[in-house]
């Protein structure tokens, strides 16, 4: 079986097939990769992102949060977990990344970010979100549990069971 991809961010065509060896452990992420693309991740990410660098070395900052997102879509818990996915060719070209940004790169974007570039960022990808639902006449709700369960004790999961 063989598909054919378009990276997030280069365009190209990336083709997946079947093989008996591993390529990827994280093959599974093409699909999330392909909803990305559809729904113009790249685009919207470039418009709102109040991040610029200049130096011709740098790693784009849209290229740099999707690693991140990327992460911590395959369980890193930590920015060093981050460096699992640098050696990883195949998400590479799924991404259309030329290189995949450190632990440290990524990090280092984060601390650009003052309130004000936070607000800004969410507020320009929460709008273009929203602006992708369909319009329904009874229109939508959001609906937030706020529950709390606080656990005493020495059962599982309580606050005095280390």
């Amino acid at each position: 079986m063989q598909r054919e991809y378009s990276a997030i961010f280069s365009g190209r065509k990336v083709i997946l097939q079947e093989t008996d060896r591993v390529a990827s452990p994280y093959g599974g992420l093409s699909v999330f990769f392909e909803f990305l693309n559809r729904v113009g991740y790249a685009a919207a990410l470039r418009a709102h992102m109040p991040v610029r660098l200049t130096s011709p070395n740098a790693i784009a900052p849209e290229e740099t949060f999707t690693a991140f997102l990327a992460s911590v879509l395959v369980g890193a818990s930590r920015f060093a977990h981050a460096s699992l996915l640098r050696f990883d060719r195949a998400l590479h070209s799924l991404l259309g990344f030329a290189r995949f940004p450190t632990d440290d790169t990524i990090r280092n974007l984060f601390k650009r970010f003052t309130q004000g570039k936070v607000t800004k960022f969410y507020e320009g990808m929460t709008r273009w979100q929203i602006e992708r639902l369909p319009e329904r006449d009874d229109g939508y709700s959001l609906d937030l549990d706020s529950t709390v369960f606080t656990r005493y004790g020495h059962q599982e999961g309580s606050l005095g069971a280390c």
